[in-house]
C-alpha cells in the first residue's frame, strides 16, 4: 500500500489531455476542485502514494506547467511544487506554512537548504506569471525576504 497523503495540483485547462495522459496514476481520478476557475483545473487526491514524488518527476519531464501541494505522510513532511514546463523544483513546507530550512550548529541556514528555497522560489515566480495569478501560496512573499537577507 505504500505511504499515503492529499495532494492538489492546478494545471491550465487547455492542458487538460497531456496531464491525464502523463500523470493520472493508477487511471483513477481523485476529484476536480470545484474551486477551479475556467483556465485552469485543480485535482485532489485524498490517497496520493509517497505524495506521488515518482509521477510528479515524470510529469515534470514534459512542457506541463503546474504547481500543488501535498500533506505530510508517515515518513515526510508536507511539500510544495512548481514545474515551468522546463525545470521543477520542490520545497517542503511546514505544518502551518513557510519553508523548513536546516541550520549549521552554528546557527546560520544551510546553504543547500537556502538555494532549494531559493530554485523553487524562482520557478513558483514563473509559473506565477503563466498562470496570471496574483500570488499562488501565501508564503512566498515572506520567504523571498528570507532568501534574499
Amino acid at each position: 500500500m505504500g505511504d499515503r497523503c492529499w495532494f492538489e495540483i492546478t494545471i491550465k485547462e487547455k492542458d487538460r489531455r497531456l496531464f491525464e495522459e502523463s500523470f493520472i496514476p493508477e487511471k483513477e481520478y481523485g476529484h476536480e476542485d470545484e474551486t477551479s476557475f475556467k483556465t485552469q483545473i485543480s485535482f485532489v487526491f485524498q490517497e496520493a502514494n509517497y505524495g506521488f514524488y515518482d509521477e510528479l518527476e515524470g510529469l515534470s519531464k514534459t512542457s506541463l506547467q503546474f504547481f500543488g501541494n501535498h500533506g505530510m505522510g508517515g515518513t515526510y513532511g508536507p511539500s510544495e511544487f512548481a514545474s515551468d514546463g522546463k525545470e521543477f523544483a520542490t520545497v517542503e513546507t511546514g505544518i502551518e506554512g513557510g519553508y523548513v530550512c536546516n541550520f549549521n550548529t552554528d546557527g546560520t541556514i544551510e546553504e543547500s537548504t537556502a538555494n532549494e528555497i531559493r530554485k523553487y522560489l524562482e520557478i513558483s515566480n514563473r509559473v506565477n506569471k503563466y498562470f496570471d495569478a496574483i500570488e499562488l501560496f501565501p508564503t512566498l512573499k515572506k520567504s523571498e525576504e528570507l532568501c534574499n537577507t
